[in-house]
């Protein structure tokens, strides 16, 4: 089985430490709210064939640690992503519940309140369906966006593609 899903999570609100004076250092944590779509699922020929999913809603909650050297911030991150009720694109009697968990290098650059990155790492995708379960491991690699709304209130999008076996 080969799996090649793109997330954008198009709303996610981070709790982080993060001061007034935006120093991006410290734990963060946070919940996200996204779509996943363009996933090509390669499954064995006598299972589902090749087909593409669409997820409409997805949602996940995050955890890291950054530290900022200047303009340069950089740290870890753990996330976990549901999927629920996803589609195959040509079979609609086919559903999915997948589920995914990333563990994730962040690399970026701090320009006042803004925050622009870029995040790579391993990721774990499990989908149970009606034609069987599957779980595949594989990369993930992306780009993001944070902004400083207010002291300890962060809003962000992150673009991220996973590829699995």
């Amino acid at each position: 089985m080969n799996i090649f899903l793109k997330t954008l999570s198009v709303a996610g609100v981070a709790f982080f430490p993060v001061s007034a004076l935006a120093d991006w250092t410290g734990p963060y944590g946070g919940f996200a709210l996204g779509t996943s779509t363009q996933g090509d699922l390669s499954f064995d020929e006598s299972r589902l064939g090749e087909d593409e999913t669409d997820a409409e809603f997805v949602f996940g909650a995050f955890a890291g640690y950054q530290h900022q050297t200047g303009s340069l911030v950089y740290g870890g991150e753990f996330e976990f992503t549901r999927a629920p009720s996803a589609e195959l694109s040509n079979d609609s009697d086919v559903e999915l519940d997948a589920s995914f968990v990333d563990i994730k290098g962040r690399l970026g650059y701090a320009f006042g309140n803004a925050l622009f990155y870029g995040t790579a790492g391993l990721s774990r995708i499990s989908i149970d369906s009606d034609n069987g379960d599957f779980s595949g491991r594989g990369a993930s690699f992306g780009v993001g966006f944070d902004y400083l709304m207010r002291e300890h209130v962060i809003l962000g999008a992150e673009y991220l593609m996973r590829r699995t076996d």
